[in-house]
């Protein structure tokens, strides 16, 4: 319940991230693994990027942009996802 209201300031934001990738589902939807502790972000792509993911494989570094939508069981959510170089 307190997540709710730490994350209630924060959802809206843009982030910038970067890490390495846990899966690539066909969805758009990407498992990102950052630090040492492997912490989660899920990254939900438009179907406009399907084409560019599909170069990376697993374990793979990559670094992306997001707007927080939520977290939810120790994931972090973000959507409307762009690659960064």
């Amino acid at each position: 319940m307190q997540c709710k209201i730490f994350m209630a300031d924060e959802k809206g934001k843009w982030i910038d991230t970067e890490g390495k990738v846990g899966y690539i589902q066909p969805t758009g939807q990407v498992l990102l693994l950052v630090g040492d502790r492997n912490r989660g972000v899920q990254c939900i792509f438009d179907d406009k990027w399907k084409a560019k993911l599909g170069t990376f494989r697993n374990s793979d570094s990559i670094k992306l942009a997001g707007k927080i939508v939520g977290y939810q069981v120790g994931i972090l959510i973000l959507q409307e996802c762009e690659l960064r170089d």
